[in-house]
């Protein structure tokens, strides 16, 4: 049995947990939920990294970075490839991923800066990061229909994770309001896309939690 530590809060554990929805996986891995208050001490253990998500397979050999991860577990399953095999499918769902992505890093930066002391944090960084999360967003929006298109791949569970993250630090507070983070006044038809997502089974199996 394949091991996955991971953080409930972190989105690239929650889209590594709908990537194992998605594929029928679930009887081939155990969830390890890593508490926060032994974040520090047990993640490096696992990883060089010290960051979640981590893969553990059945050798011992750790898989680090969640798009590595969920393409190996793509290879172990025999339906249809969330990666798709034809070439333009595939180019395709890699830069919707990495769009998702990039949203995740471009919130978690904004959020992490306003966990500092409040005399030393940099708005401008809250400011860059929040408009970086919304071009995305914003691309995203513009390619809606080229985005959904199709069956689920990796690329519609990245946006759907992306878009997901902002709302959930919206929700906690970690995140202030922003007219840059407003989805339903610049991307409605990606949020209400996300809304329908949401109510599959493997995202709600992987809600977050701080």
């Amino acid at each position: 049995m394949m091991k996955l530590y991971g953080s409930n809060g972190s989105p690239f554990t929650r889209k590594v947990r709908v990537f194992i929805g998605e594929a029928n996986l679930w009887d081939r891995v155990e969830y390890v939920l890593v508490p926060p208050n032994e974040f520090r001490t047990i993640m490096p253990t696992h990883s060089p990294l010290g960051k979640v998500p981590v893969l553990e397979l059945d050798d011992g050999t750790k898989m680090i970075d969640s798009p590595a991860i969920c393409e190996y577990l793509d290879s172990l399953h025999s339906g249809r490839k969330l990666f798709p095999e034809n070439p333009d499918e595939r180019w395709k769902a890699l830069r919707y991923l990495g769009l998702g992505d990039g949203i995740c890093e471009a919130v978690i930066a904004a959020f992490r800066e306003l966990y500092r002391p409040k005399d030393k944090q940099d708005a401008a960084l809250v400011d860059r990061e929040s408009k970086r999360a919304a071009n995305c967003a914003d691309l995203l929006e513009r390619e809606i229909d080229e985005l959904t298109a199709g069956p689920v791949t990796i690329g519609q569970i990245a946006a759907a994770i992306g878009v997901g993250h902002i709302l959930f630090r919206k929700q906690t507070g970690e995140l202030p309001p922003h007219p840059a983070l407003d989805l339903a006044m610049r991307a409605p038809r990606l949020l209400a896309w996300y809304g329908q997502f949401f109510e599959r089974p493997s995202m709600q199996n992987a809600k977050p939690e701080k």
